[in-house]
């Protein structure tokens, strides 16, 4: 599973995106949504019957973000998350297409799901701060989203469309949050208009029993950039018209108006030099409709102090505190588990906790304590940056306990899943610690291979469902049930090209997750596992991770391991797939 939502499962609140309601469907009170929550590419709902004087009017505070849509390109299930996404980065300063921002969050579907969102911001460079209810109340997130409001910063959030074909899902749909009044929320739709949502029951878009919001709050830039905000004018396939504005500059002082493709660019792809009218410089330049453009204002050398100092920069976040949030989470893990949930520290970074003692729980912690041990013992070089709580429940009962209570919801897979937004591992190691070892490889690829392909992550994190632990700091990979899949495609005319070696160099995450995604595990499980048993695989990975940036498909890491193209291992690999 990806490295965000794994385990075989679509946690609840994890809810895509609900289809557009036609303004019959409202008449009538029945929603039609599609069976996995999809986004409509766009809206039916009359301009009439959304009021014609613009919701805006009742608004005691609106953020300058206009609606957008949803792209042509997006599929059936559509791109709430990204248009919302998209949305707030032109607030930010950037244009992204949707494409990028859905290929960015890595979705194991074709649209961004919950718990991929943070995912998505983190590599698109984008500051954030999640929403921590301490109780559901919508009073304390209606007071959070208004502060994050007041400070200029739109919220991303997740509302449910009712009445709700989806009652088990968390929430159904995204919007971007961009004000606030009497009515409750100004949000921006997703389908190219803006609606008003509050904590209702009747017919529509609602906050009721949801409290999924995260501030954003801006690009990260070097403290000489000022931010811009920008505008579409027009937009067509090929090219976007966008107006860059600068704003809080000093009147008279000259501006270096700068374009670049992403963070890491040292110099700008394109530079003009303008003069502050008031307090403003404004721009409008055309760009390529496919191409990420981020846009700031550099203060030019020789200007007045008064310039400088208007020219704010946006504030630091704040430094990780590694010990702080381990001691956190242990805090937090004796709130929700108990007192006697012994919580301990794996490998400074695992917080390891459950319930109550006995046999499943000793076992279970045994095995997180030797599998991370054979991880970190010349395989993975680099620890997860943050700490990741790992709950371990003895038995079903007491897990679907826990996620009904903490999300008011049954667990959606019966033996656990990992939540990225939270950092969080929650097991059920009833049926076995399989899924135990498998998850926690997520968390450390993140770190250490953030760019690695979904079928390199997925294929050393399924290697180790079914393992071996042969002596201290070893860990290996054994034959399990995904072989009778792979040896059935294998021996089958019409599909055994799915389930040749090199078909792995090149995949896609998108592909890697499509339709075949069932063999597309088993074939990178099989061959890491081939790997492996030549005492190479990890010669491989280090190869790869080391030189991703010139050796992207990782076919010139693997021809220096094996000593052949993958092509010219296929008929290796595949004797060796038949002899197991």
């Amino acid at each position: 599973m990806n490295r965000l939502v794994t385990a075989w499962l679509l946690l609840p609140v994890l809810g895509a995106c609900g289809e557009q309601y036609s303004l019959a469907a409202q008449k009538s009170t029945t929603l039609e949504t599609r069976p996995h929550a999809a986004c409509s590419a766009g809206s039916d709902l009359s301009a009439t019957a959304r009021a014609a004087r613009g919701p805006e009017a009742d608004a005691a505070l609106v953020l300058p973000i206009a609606a957008r849509s949803q792209a042509p390109e997006s599929p059936a299930s559509g791109w709430c998350g990204e248009t919302a996404i998209q949305e707030g980065l032109l607030h930010a300063g950037a244009w992204t297409p949707q494409r990028l921002i859905n290929r960015a969050g890595r979705p194991a579907h074709p649209d961004l799901y919950s718990s991929e969102i943070p995912r998505a911001l983190e590599r698109l460079g984008v500051r954030y701060a999640f929403y921590s209810p301490r109780s559901r109340s919508y009073d304390a997130f209606a007071a959070w989203m208004r502060a994050a409001l007041e400070a200029g910063e739109p919220v991303f959030a997740g509302v449910k469309i009712l009445p709700t074909q989806h009652p088990e899902w968390g929430l159904d749909h995204f919007v971007l949050v961009v004000g606030h009044g009497p009515k409750g929320f100004l949000v921006n739709t997703t389908w190219g208009h803006r609606a008003w949502v509050s904590d209702t029951t009747t017919p529509g878009l609602s906050f009721r029993n949801v409290s999924y919001g995260i501030r954003l709050q801006g690009l990260a830039h070097p403290s000489d950039r000022q931010p811009a905000r920008l505008s579409v004018i027009d937009e067509g396939p090929a090219t976007v018209k966008l107006r860059i504005a600068c704003e809080g500059l000093t009147a008279g002082a000259s501006y270096r108006i700068e374009r670049r493709r992403s963070a890491s660019d040292k110099e700008p792809l394109w530079s003009e030099t303008a003069t502050a009218s008031g307090s403003r410089v404004e721009k409008e330049l055309t760009v390529e409709a496919d191409q990420p453009a981020r846009f700031c204002c550099v203060l030019l050398p020789g200007q007045p102090a008064s310039a400088a100092a208007s020219a704010a920069p946006i504030a630091a976040t704040p430094a990780y505190d590694l010990v702080a949030d381990v001691a956190r989470r242990i805090d937090e893990a004796k709130r929700e588990l108990g007192p006697s949930s012994g919580a301990t520290v794996v490998q400074d970074v695992f917080v390891v906790a459950a319930p109550s003692a006995g046999t499943a729980r000793a076992l279970a912690r045994s095995v997180v304590k030797t599998a991370l041990d054979a991880y970190f013992n010349g395989r993975f070089s680099r620890k997860p940056a943050r700490a990741v709580s790992v709950y371990l429940f003895p038995s079903a009962a007491p897990y679907d306990a826990y996620c009904r209570r903490r999300w008011s919801s049954a667990c959606i897979s019966i033996y656990g899943f990992y939540l990225g937004e939270e950092r969080k591992i929650v097991m059920n190691v009833g049926p076995g610690v399989g899924t135990l070892t498998h998850e926690l490889v997520h968390p450390i690829i993140e770190t250490d291979f953030p760019d690695a392909p979904e079928w390199l992550n997925e294929g050393i994190a399924s290697l180790y469902e079914g393992f071996a632990l042969p002596k201290p700091g070893e860990i290996r990979g054994v034959k399990n049930w995904r072989y009778a899949g792979l040896m059935a495609a294998l021996n089958s005319p019409k599909r055994r090209d799915l389930v040749r070696l090199p078909r792995l160099f090149g995949m896609s995450d998108e592909v890697f997750r499509g339709q075949d995604e069932g063999l597309n595990y088993a074939l990178a499980r099989y061959v890491c596992l081939w790997l492996e048993q030549r005492n190479l695989l990890w010669s491989f990975y280090h190869g790869w991770r080391d030189n991703a940036a010139s050796d992207r498909t990782g076919e010139e890491a693997f021809k220096k391991v094996v000593g052949m193209t993958p092509e010219e291992a296929a008929p290796r690999w595949e004797r060796w797939v038949r002899r197991l």
